[in-house]
């Protein structure tokens, strides 16, 4: 078994995607009609519960309207899976969310 790759910060317990799998398969429906609701092709919606893509902000608002969950509930997953999949391996990332909970930034 494979040993899990180290982060610069820690990740979440749940990916975007898997989220939003739980969500569907505990709604009980499938693929094609999630991805109908979300105006996206199924093959990209399954991508993005398997973590390799994430929904467009039109798309992630059409998710949240479709599983009536909060628009900036699922805006921010959508951001934090974008911001793990683009810097999960560099070890400065954890050094960047610190300086935005502190407001470090603007000093």
């Amino acid at each position: 078994m494979a040993r899990p790759k180290k982060t610069g910060y820690r990740t979440p317990t749940q990916t975007f995607g898997e989220w939003l799998r739980g969500m569907r398969e505990k709604k009980g429906v499938p693929l094609r009609l999630v991805a109908a609701a979300a105006d996206m092709d199924q093959a990209h919606l399954s991508k993005v519960e398997l973590g390799h893509r994430v929904p467009t902000e039109k798309q992630a608002a059409a998710l949240a309207r479709y599983f009536g969950v909060d628009a900036h509930e699922i805006g921010a997953r959508r951001i934090a899976e974008k911001f793990r999949q683009d810097f999960a391996d560099n070890p400065a990332a954890r050094k960047a969310v610190q300086m935005l909970n502190d407001g470090s930034l603007h000093e």
